[in-house]
């Protein structure tokens, strides 16, 4: 059985509700999305500490459609369901599947390849002097 390192998520989880009600109303659903991720990764028993910030961000809310958004995802919080899904309609979970590829479909990118270096006129005529230099000292 596989064991699931958890971190104390905490701090930022409470940063992130504390911006929720002041935030644009287009991203609050990422946001959402970002504090379920953090809410999964963090301790299992922060999950009430974690709903009680999203229920005190919607007691900051003046827009009655935003506070009942927050409340809800303060309940899907506790029930460990998805706060939010991505604009695909995926759960965080399913997006960062979607992205991940196998060994199978691995390909070795191709080295890059870089323009020459140009040099300009000025740092020529310094490259020139210098040969000079070099010329003169030799003889």
């Amino acid at each position: 059985m596989a064991v699931v390192s958890t971190m104390n998520t905490l701090e930022p989880l409470a940063a992130i509700a504390k911006t929720l009600p002041a935030l644009p109303q287009d991203s609050i659903e990422s946001t959402l999305l970002t504090f379920g991720t953090l809410v999964h990764f963090g301790d299992p028993e922060h999950r009430p500490e974690a709903a009680c910030y999203l229920r005190e961000a919607a007691e900051q809310c003046g827009d009655a459609a935003r506070r009942d958004r927050l409340l809800r995802a303060a309940g899907a919080v506790i029930a460990e369901e998805p706060l939010a899904l991505t604009p695909e309609g995926l759960t965080w979970q399913q997006a960062a599947a979607a992205q991940t590829i196998g060994i199978d479909e691995w390909v070795e990118p191709p080295e890059p390849v870089y323009p020459p270096e140009e040099i300009e006129e000025e740092d020529e005529d310094e490259l020139e002097d210098e040969l000079e230099d070099d010329e003169d000292e030799d003889e």
